[in-house]
């Protein structure tokens, strides 16, 4: 029952051009036609795709990843944290989250 990327791309556009930054705007499976945890799973993907290929898709470097969600997107950025790829670990850990008006506890 979500949004689309488009709705935040004047933010993902000045986080871009203020920081030097690659910004990708992903979508996800919304409910309720699609039950947990398809949006998980998708987001999961996502940034197992961007560890892959950040450098040779987007001239990015995957070890410098900051993931940031508007409500539900922001819970979704929170629950990649736990994957082990992005544990504090590792080279491809999560530097930053940045949460936006997301409801989590």
């Amino acid at each position: 029952m979500g949004g689309i990327p488009e709705y935040d791309a004047v933010f993902a556009q000045m986080t871009a051009r203020r920081t030097g930054a690659v910004v990708v705007c992903p979508t996800y499976r919304f409910a309720p036609v699609h039950t947990f945890p398809a949006a998980h799973d998708d987001i999961d993907d996502v940034i197992r795709y961007l560890h892959q290929h950040a450098e040779d898709k987007f001239g990015a470097d995957p070890q410098l990843m900051t993931i940031s969600g508007f409500s539900a997107g922001g819970n979704l950025a929170l629950s990649v944290s736990h994957l082990p790829e992005c544990q504090p670990t590792e080279p491809t850990s999560v530097k930053a989250i940045l949460l936006v008006y997301s409801a989590v506890s």
